[in-house]
């Protein structure tokens, strides 16, 4: 096992030392938007987690459907009566923009026409109290600008988080006031008050279909599929 710790130059520095040692197979889970090609392109065996390799019909992927899991946030939020907006950590990752699209996609469904408030990004590397401190000036934007409830999909629970203590701290009401879902179902969602409604990633599907493929295609067996997602669904808790 190789953490890469969101590194592109560490994550070359460790396909150079498995390549040395001559491993059977990889299961790469890589930070990068995509997975650059020629930095596997010696291996032979190799199924990716999550994020797309640019060169994605020469290799196998198993990943989460966050374009659907997007849309069940989305249209939850809308189903409470909320005009949503999405909250997130700037990224060119490949599952946040299925994300921003499946968002988007559902406003559009719903005859929401999308304006400055509906897709609200963070720097991420802002410490903890500057990024509070803008998700409170963005939660004042919209009770000026919106009518009450109004909701939030949060791209990950972390976020979700620092946006329900950023409405407790300036008196909103979660979920009277303001409704929010994250996504992940992350350990932090139960020790939320009220706790996270979030979209849960079947982790163990995606972790068997994956060994799956890598032994099928290490032993040359035929593969049914070397392109899966897996499905989400949306776990409803006190924010919603």
């Amino acid at each position: 096992m190789c953490d890469t710790s969101v590194d592109k130059k560490r994550e070359g520095q460790y396909l150079k030392k498995l390549k040395a040692q001559q491993v059977d197979g990889l299961i790469v889970i890589s930070g990068s938007q995509t997975f650059e090609s020629n930095q596997i392109s010696e291996f032979r065996h190799i199924v990716c987690i999550d994020r797309e390799p640019a060169n994605i019909q020469n290799y196998c992927y198993v990943g989460s459907d966050h374009y659907s899991g997007a849309k069940i946030a989305t249209q939850a939020l809308i189903d409470k009566g909320t005009f949503p907006s999405l909250f997130m950590y700037e990224s060119d990752s490949s599952p946040i923009k299925e994300r921003i699209k499946g968002f988007e996609d559902t406003l559009t469904d719903n005859f929401l026409k999308k304006d400055d408030l509906s897709v609200i990004a963070f720097k991420q590397t802002l410490d903890i109290d500057k990024i509070r401190f803008k998700i409170r000036k963005y939660l004042r934007y919209l009770i000026e600008r919106r009518q009450e409830p109004f909701g939030i999909f949060a791209t990950s629970d972390a976020l979700a988080a620092d946006i329900l203590l950023a409405a407790k701290s300036i008196n909103l009401n979660v979920p009277d006031d303001v409704k929010i879902v994250g996504f992940d179902d992350a350990p932090i969602a139960k020790y939320c008050s009220p706790e996270l409604t979030t979209i849960s990633q079947d982790i163990q599907s995606i972790s068997e279909k994956t060994v799956e493929i890598l032994i099928n295609s290490i032993q040359d067996e035929p593969m049914q599929e070397k392109y899966k997602k897996v499905g989400v669904k949306l776990i409803t808790r006190g924010t919603l």
